[in-house]
């Protein structure tokens, strides 16, 4: 989230406009703010024109949860970040219910939280809406594809030390396949990928799900294991064991260059800089498959100048030739070691080649995802 974004602020005290106002100039996020006093005014504006909407409930000329819900007629599809003196629970979980997609009581408003609540609120309502379309039916393939491309292709965040890449390629206009590149807690990054067993509508939308629950926790729960842990049993709620989702959530220091990972059903490999394949396995069961966690323990290494870490989905190895023989691992794994010191996105395209050349005039029938870290120094 590296665009500026336009935010509206509906707020009549000029005290707390202005902390917004500071909170938002020393954030992370690059924001102009337009600031309104009464629901009128916020409701007279272009949706159009704002990425966020901050609502006090609160104003002259509307109270309470009625300020949500007159704002959302005019508004249908703007994200929402409530910003109330009541600090009740039961308010916030109405305000939510109404459509907002996060609430923050005015005691214990901060700069972080609201930065964090801003980029929650506008990723969870990306996803909102491609649930929604997709359960009424009301996009074709083509429009569902760019949505989801849409909260995929972020801007790949600069760590001085390291180079990054990734690309998914969905075997239908939209699938189950996940890479994310996150700036994680302690000035750290975090590297996830996951596939969402099958493909087409239903796994988009339990990828989504899974993408804004991993996004969400990491402010909370920083420690890859217990992250995993949450969005198991958020994962088992969602799909009573109808779907699985296999994850690899790695965390990098760049600082010490060590990097530590789980694998909920999914490896990845480190290629040491004079070619050594050490392969990082799977260090449990998928999420989805049992509410309680079956998991090893994380694991963890320490990257040195010229090594790199290739994470990549099944959908490249088990891609099948004519013989009906899978491609495998060890090739893919000898393709990396052979094109370690190539640019990474030359190096991505020569495994997405090697993919599409061995399975014929056929594409691939599952979604392919690889992202790749490189230490150069």
């Amino acid at each position: 989230m590296t665009d500026l974004l336009n935010v509206l602020l509906l707020e009549d005290s000029r005290t707390d406009a202005r902390l917004i106002q500071s909170c938002l100039k020393t954030s992370q996020l690059r924001c102009e703010l337009t600031w309104v006093e009464t629901l009128a005014d916020a409701t007279a504006l272009p949706d159009q024109d704002f990425d966020v909407a901050l609502l006090d409930l609160n104003v002259p000329d509307s109270q309470g949860l009625d300020t949500v819900r007159q704002f959302r007629k005019f508004h249908p599809d703007l994200p929402i970040v409530i910003l109330s003196g009541d600090a009740n629970d039961e308010t916030a979980l109405k305000a939510l219910r109404e459509g907002a997609q996060d609430f923050i009581p005015k005691n214990e408003f901060n700069r972080s939280a609201l930065e964090r609540a801003i980029r929650f609120a506008i990723e969870r309502q990306e996803r909102e809406l491609l649930g929604k379309v997709v359960q009424e039916h009301l996009m074709e393939s083509a429009a569902a594809r760019t949505v989801q491309e849409r909260f995929m292709q972020r801007e790949l965040p600069a760590i001085p030390g390291f180079e990054l890449a990734g690309k998914c390629r969905p075997a239908e206009a939209v699938g189950g396949d996940f890479f994310d590149y996150i700036p994680w807690p302690g000035n750290r990054l975090g590297i996830v990928i996951g596939d969402v067993s099958g493909h087409g509508m239903p796994a988009a939308l339990l990828m989504a799900s899974t993408h804004t629950v991993i996004r969400t926790l990491k402010d909370y729960l920083p420690d890859p294991y217990a992250l995993l842990e949450a969005a198991n049993k958020q994962i088992c709620e969602d799909t009573r064991s109808e779907r699985f989702v296999e994850l690899f959530v790695s965390v990098l220091d760049p600082e010490t260059r060590q990097v530590t990972y789980v694998g909920a059903g999914h490896g990845g490999v480190l290629i040491r800089k004079d070619g050594e394949a050490i392969n990082l396995p799977g260090t449990g069961l998928p999420a989805g498959v049992s509410i309680d966690l079956m998991m090893d323990e994380p694991g963890s290494f320490q990257m040195e100048p010229g090594d790199l870490l290739a994470i990549y989905t099944d959908g490249l190895y088990e891609t099948r030739g004519d013989d009906n023989v899978i491609l495998g691992q060890k090739a893919i794994n000898s393709l990396i070691v052979k094109n370690r010191n190539a640019p990474l996105n030359e190096l991505i395209e020569t495994l997405m080649n090697a993919a599409f050349g061995f399975c014929g005039p056929e594409a691939p029938d599952d979604d392919i995802t690889i992202a790749l870290v490189r230490c150069v120094r």
